[in-house]
């Protein structure tokens, strides 16, 4: 005898419904999140991967070109405040520097050498803002940037040029005991009225990497102010026409970007002009070619390092001067002893050039032999 199957009431009618419409829907939204997570996988996975940002000049704005002469493709900054974002190489342009993220190593650190700190300044002011870091770090006050050229000269260090760095490494006069590299990057007005002045009351040089595009604007310097600097002994290198990421535009906004800064500043300072440093500290291989190409014997990255080597002119390694160095962090930076507690600058005319330090130094040696690698 067959039993009837009993009937659902209306209320479990409804509550059966109620979760075949809730399966359906969970069942929607898994495949919608599988798909969309796909397709992400499939974007990031194609073309030029992102780089990591690394140690910049300043750091570059998001809202595009600051102002109607910039080339198209650029995106300079013209504050030291600004957002950053990172850039990817174009395909096929590994980037050489390890914080470029790229595959291919950089050419090999091999044959002579030379130990040289390259010193990296930005600003010479007190920071305008107090809540902006990124100021702050770009900034040394005149007070400590007095000081930190006091040390130098104390302690017997030997301001030099690129081009003495570079006709070391190919065999020309040694450096001196306690060499030393002062740079500043963007050109910024502050380099002729706070830091030409002092580094000629120590008999110091400099190398100043300008940004010919930039020249007259507010904080930057003026063509007077350029050609001041020069006579007073400085060298002028190049950074760009505008200070622009040259892995991110394009290859012949790149090659003008490079070629039109060496020719602008020739013509301006009457002198050649073959140092040049990456903008943002960002390069690759297609970079270096290019700067190589048009005419500079050296470039100055911001990888950190105090050897320098013949077989990477192109790639000379930086050591920042922030505004939270002490002068002991300075006198490390410098390859110098720790300063005594309480040290006192001495004045120019009691020290003009540097005189020799009785402590040791910390440096790899005691002098700025040329070295093959490995030893």
């Amino acid at each position: 005898m067959s039993r009837t199957p009993p009937t659902r009431s209306p209320r479990r009618r409804h509550r059966a419904r109620s979760r075949r419409r809730l399966a359906v829907l969970f069942a929607l939204a898994v495949g919608s999140a599988s798909i969309a997570v796909a397709a992400v996988a499939a974007t990031t996975g194609s073309g030029s991967a992102s780089r990591p940002l690394v140690a910049s000049t300043r750091q570059e704005p998001a809202n595009g070109p600051a102002a109607a002469d910039q080339p198209p493709g650029s995106d300079p900054a013209a504050d030291a405040g600004d957002g950053a974002r990172p850039a990817a190489a174009p395909p096929g342009d590994s980037a050489p520097g390890h914080s470029q993220g790229g595959a291919a190593p950089p050419p090999p650190a091999a044959g002579p050498s030379v130990y040289v700190p390259i010193l990296l300044y930005h600003y010479i002011r007190g920071n305008p803002r107090a809540n902006d870091r990124e100021g702050f770090r770009l900034s040394v006050t005149p007070a400590n940037f007095a000081q930190q050229m006091g040390l130098l000269a104390a302690d017997g260090a030997h301001t030099v040029s690129l081009d003495d760095v570079m006709r070391a490494l190919s065999g020309g006069p040694p450096l001196p005991r306690r060499p030393v590299v002062l740079t500043f990057d963007d050109g910024h007005d502050d380099f002729s009225f706070r830091a030409v002045p002092v580094l000629q009351s120590y008999g110091f040089t400099a190398t100043n990497f300008v940004i010919p595009g930039f020249l007259g604007r507010s904080s930057y310097l003026n063509v007077a102010q350029l050609q001041s600097a020069v006579a007073a002994g400085m060298t002028i290198g190049a950074h760009t026409m505008h200070h622009v990421d040259l892995a991110a535009v394009s290859p012949s906004v790149a090659r003008d970007e490079i070629s039109r800064s060496r020719s602008v500043l020739q013509q301006l300072t009457g002198q050649p002009v073959l140092d040049f440093a990456y903008p943002y500290g960002i390069f690759t291989n297609r970079v270096v070619g290019m700067v190589r190409q048009a005419g500079f014997r050296d470039a100055s990255t911001t990888e950190p390092g105090t050897r320098q080597y013949a077989s990477q002119p192109f790639l000379l390694r930086r050591t920042e001067v922030s505004g939270s160095d002490t002068l002991g962090s300075f006198a490390r930076k410098a390859g110098l002893p720790p300063p005594p507690r309480g040290f006192v600058a001495p004045s120019p005319s009691a020290s003009p050039g540097g005189s020799p330090s009785p402590s040791p130094s910390p440096s790899p040696s005691a002098t700025a032999e040329i070295r093959p690698l490995g030893q």
